[in-house]
């Protein structure tokens, strides 16, 4: 098999249990528990489709399997990086996501600077959709079928990496200061926000 360069991405999602259990109300808790599974399961999916242009660049499905009660479709498609990258275009290969982790690796045009593209898309959404959420990533060259580079072993360090960057950070689940004049989240701790009722203009 010939040998090809690709990237190894790594994301990692700190604090899990700190961000599902912020608040007393178990609906929420709940709710904080299913964002931190769709960070690494939907979203992963759903950045890797918008960033290839299209699903059948990569190998995982998991929207289609969870809908499929039966699991006749499979999480991870047979398609592997060897046979995707074969044209030229931009693939990934997911190895592992859930859990609060993911693996993948990126091969074709441009493969490292849309390894980072993909980290920012999904970082951004859970930005939006999940505040409070961390989440880390690590990237490293990987020369595909190279015996003297152990995918492994490579795996590991990156996490390593990983890990000693959240270690070496502050905390950012607390809350943001605010203005001086408006009303606190009791979950999140953050400044609530809202349309006002009466859209005509006041004064």
């Amino acid at each position: 098999m010939t040998s090809f360069d690709t990237t190894l991405t790594v994301i990692n999602t700190a604090s899990i249990q700190t961000y599902i259990f912020a608040s007393n109300q178990l609906r929420e808790n709940i709710g904080a528990s299913h964002l931190a599974h769709l960070a690494t399961t939907h979203w992963v999916e759903d950045a890797l489709n918008e960033l290839l242009s299209a699903p059948n660049r990569h190998n995982y499905q998991v929207q289609a399997a969870e809908k499929d009660r039966q699991r006749q479709t499979p999480l991870y498609t047979n398609t592997a990086i060897e046979a995707l990258q074969k044209d030229g275009q931009l693939c990934a290969e997911v190895i592992y996501s859930g859990g609060g982790n993911a693996l993948i690796l990126f091969a074709g045009a441009n493969h490292d600077k849309k390894a980072q593209e993909f980290v920012y898309q999904l970082s951004r959404r859970v930005l939006l959709e999940a505040p409070g959420l961390q989440i880390y990533a690590g990237h490293h060259a990987y020369l595909w079928q190279d015996a003297d580079q152990s995918l492994h072993h490579l795996i590991t360090t990156i996490n390593q990496q990983v890990i000693q960057k959240q270690q070496s950070q502050a905390p950012t689940y607390l809350p943001q200061l605010s203005l001086g004049v408006n009303a606190t989240c009791t979950s999140t701790g953050l400044p609530a926000h809202g349309p006002h009722p009466d859209p005509a203009p006041q004064g």
